[in-house]
C-alpha cells in the first residue's frame, strides 16, 4: 500500500479529535496489498509512549500533527507514527505460548481531570469486567520493574495473562499491546494502597487487526 493511501486512511480514522478505527473503511484497505512487517516488535517500540498521553486524553490529539521524533527515521509526526505502528501490529509474529507480564500505574491526582477520572473508573472494576486501554499499553515481564511505575506501592498493578497467538510487541523484556486493547478482569485484590488486577488479554476478533 502506498504511504499516501495510509495517510488518507488514518486521517479519516482520526478526525473529530478522537483516534478510533472505522471497521468498514478498514475492510476496504484489506483488499489492497500491505507489506508484511514480520517481526517481534514494532518500529517505534521505544518512542511510541510519547503519544500515549494524547491517546488517553483526547483533548491532546491536536498535537498529533506536530513532530514527535527526530531520530534515525528523521522527522515524523505522531499521526504518522500511529499509521505505521497500527499496520505493523497487524503482521507481528504471534506469540507461541502463554506469557505473563506486569503493568504498574501510579495514583492520578485530581488536577489531571481526564486521567484521574479514568483511574477511578478502573479502580471500581470488578471480576469479569472488561478494561479497555486506549493507548499503546506498556508492560514488563519483570514484576519489580513494573512496580516502579506504582511508586511506594500505591496505585494499580496489572498481572496480565497473554494467550498464544497474540500479536504484541516484544523487546528487551517489555511488551506493548495494540491501542484499544481489551482485557478481562479475572481477579482483584487489595494490598495496602496497591490494587492488583489479574487480567487476560482478549485476542482481537476484528479482521482488519490481523494481516493473514
Amino acid at each position: 500500500m502506498r504511504i499516501s493511501a495510509l495517510k488518507r486512511f488514518f486521517s479519516f480514522c482520526h478526525k473529530a479529535q478522537k483516534v478510533h478505527t472505522n471497521e468498514h473503511f478498514c475492510q476496504k484497505v484489506l483488499k489492497q496489498k500491505v507489506p508484511n512487517y514480520n517481526k517481534k516488535f514494532i518500529e517505534f517500540h521505544d518512542e511510541i509512549n510519547q503519544i500515549n498521553y494524547a491517546l488517553v486524553n483526547p483533548s491532546r490529539l491536536t498535537n498529533l500533527d506536530d513532530t514527535f521524533v527526530q531520530g534515525c527515521v528523521g522527522k515524523i509526526t505522531g499521526r504518522e507514527m500511529i499509521t505505521r505502528t497500527d499496520f505493523q501490529f497487524r503482521s507481528l509474529i504471534p506469540t507461541e505460548q502463554e506469557i505473563i507480564s506486569y503493568r504498574g500505574i501510579s495514583k492520578k491526582p485530581d488536577f489531571f481531570k481526564v486521567e484521574s477520572k479514568l483511574y477511578k473508573k478502573i479502580l471500581n472494576c470488578k471480576k469479569n469486567d472488561i478494561i479497555t486501554m486506549n493507548e499503546y499499553a506498556y508492560s514488563a515481564e519483570d514484576i519489580e520493574y513494573a512496580k516502579r511505575f506504582a511508586p511506594n506501592d500505591e496505585g494499580i498493578l496489572y498481572r496480565m495473562k497473554i494467550p498464544p497467538k497474540a500479536r504484541v510487541s516484544r523487546y528487551c523484556g517489555e511488551i506493548i499491546f495494540p491501542r484499544n486493547s481489551k482485557f478481562k478482569v479475572l481477579n482483584k485484590e487489595k494490598q495496602g494502597n496497591l490494587t492488583i488486577f489479574d487480567v487476560e488479554y482478549i485476542l482481537p476478533q476484528e479482521p482488519f487487526r490481523t494481516l493473514a
